[in-house]
Order: C-alpha cells, then sequence, then structure tokens
C-alpha cells in the first residue's frame, strides 16, 4: 500500500469536507 496516497486521500476529503460545512453554515 502507498500510505502517501492514503494521507493525500485524507487530506482531500478532511479539505472537502470543512469546505462543505462552511457552505452549510453560511447558507442558514
Amino acid at each position: 500500500m502507498n500510505s502517501h496516497l492514503i494521507i493525500f486521500k485524507c487530506k482531500v476529503i478532511s479539505y472537502v469536507c470543512a469546505h462543505e460545512r462552511q457552505r452549510v453554515t453560511q447558507s442558514i
């Protein structure tokens, strides 16, 4: 397994989650 790829995926997922959370809180 390529650990670098897993870490990269985790960073991307966490970034997207944070971005979606910001959009949701702004729309309220």
